[in-house]
């Protein structure tokens, strides 16, 4: 008898601390969402005075509110893909979509730092994408480092 109400005082703890674990958790993850929407508007604020993004807080989403390009891997392996902040006339489009509209309207070749300033995206991250867009036939290189819609 002693056995079970040990069993039963030791499984009521061990719930009560769960209860605890998940309570505190949720705080934390509450704190933490509050955090990155207040910096977000200071992002938002931010570019509003000056008309740049804060490249600081790309991870976080800037200034659309946005995270970063590739989500966690799922429980089957595959990344989620998120939209990336742009600026500009390009907001709420991918990368690859934006690029695409930019080189449509170009009348030349443009690189990489020409298609980032123009879309107001980061060089590193654009690269990356002329990379896969080239792999899959959406953009053709002309010469060296320039690039045309395929």
């Amino acid at each position: 008898m002693a056995k079970k109400s040990a069993l039963a005082a030791y499984q009521a703890k061990r719930d009560e601390i769960k209860a605890l674990e998940a309570e505190a958790a949720q705080e934390m993850r509450d704190e933490a969402a509050s955090h990155v929407d207040a910096l977000k508007q200071l992002a938002r604020d931010y570019e509003d005075l000056t008309g740049k993004a804060l490249p600081e807080l790309a991870k976080l989403g800037g200034s659309s509110g946005s995270t970063s390009s590739r989500g966690r891997a799922g429980r089957n392996g595959s990344a989620k893909r998120v939209r990336r902040g742009l600026s500009g006339a390009y907001e709420g489009m991918t990368i690859p979509e934006a690029i695409i509209a930019v080189l449509k309207k170009s009348k030349k070749p443009m690189g990489p730092a020409d298609l980032a300033d123009a879309i107001g995206a980061n060089k590193n991250s654009l690269s990356v994408a002329l990379s896969g867009m080239m792999k899959d036939k959406l953009v053709k290189r002309k010469g060296r480092g320039e690039y045309m819609a395929g």
